[in-house]
């Protein structure tokens, strides 16, 4: 068991024996509370060993040890107790405190529950301080943050389920923002093909009524050229990518018959 009582008793203890209604003649000093303890334990130990009473002659927060009923060792369940009921106390206490605080806000916004206007009085009535944080970003995406701290509940943090009108507001400007900008986007991009399928259209024209210069039919006959290329180059990688066509029993007998290898398959084919 620990050999250490709670602060509380020993103190107590110690300012009770420390006076004329205690122990007569005995004279405390304050070196401190293991020096204290053990002080208090020596003059009732005294006491005892002479047959006299003392006050309820194991003090308050002990037991009789269980080989020695001279000696005194802490009751762990009690000090355990006592120290559950002091942490409780502080609860309860900041409870409390917390409750009429609240309160006090509480009858504060009652009084302002209708009002058409937020006057300069109100604002210091309600605000305890404003922290202004370092802003992030630049132009329209900068952002800076404010922690607002109210008279009586302190900071206040808008619950993230609840969207202010601010943000709102926020919100449907870049949401219709975001949605002017698609319909340029695509206007832009059908205006480019339309105008793509027109020259297109001029060029035939002009080509077969014979109106084009050397130059634009060299540009032409290069364009031609250069597509003709990729189209077969196309061709190549399809062709590769696609799984190889199966022969016929004919092509099977005819590569046979040429002493070109076949697939375990095509043997298969040949041989029945």
């Amino acid at each position: 068991m620990s050999k250490q009582p709670g602060n509380g008793k020993i103190t107590a203890l110690y300012e009770r024996l420390s006076k004329d209604d205690g122990v007569r003649g005995t004279t405390f000093r304050r070196p401190g509370l293991d020096a204290m303890l053990e002080e208090i334990k020596a003059v009732f130990k005294t006491r005892m060993e002479q047959g006299l009473r003392c006050s309820g002659s194991i003090p308050y927060g002990y037991l009789a040890g269980k080989e020695d009923k001279s000696e005194w060792v802490i009751d762990e369940e009690q000090t355990g107790l006592e120290a559950d009921i002091k942490k409780w106390q502080g609860q309860i206490e900041n409870w409390n405190a917390d409750r009429l605080k609240t309160d006090k806000f509480i009858e504060l916004v009652k009084r302002y529950t209708d009002f058409t206007e937020l006057t300069t009085p109100m604002l210091n009535e309600f605000i305890e301080k404003v922290i202004v944080h370092e802003g992030e970003g630049r132009g329209n995406v900068r952002r800076q943050r404010l922690d607002i701290h109210l008279n009586f509940i302190g900071a206040f943090e808008v619950p993230a389920d609840i969207v202010t009108p601010m943000e709102f507001e926020e919100q449907r400007h870049r949401t219709e923002e975001t949605a002017a900008k698609e319909k340029r986007s695509r206007e832009l991009e059908q205006a480019r093909y339309e105008q793509r399928k027109q020259d297109k259209r001029d060029f035939t024209a002009r080509k077969k009524a014979g109106l084009l210069t050397p130059e634009e039919l060299e540009a032409d006959e290069l364009h031609r050229a250069k597509r003709r290329e990729w189209q077969k180059e196309w061709r190549a990688k399809r062709k590769v990518a696609e799984p190889p066509k199966s022969r016929s029993k004919n092509e099977i007998i005819k590569r046979k018959s040429a002493g070109l290898p076949l697939t375990p398959e095509e043997l298969e084919i040949y041989e029945a």
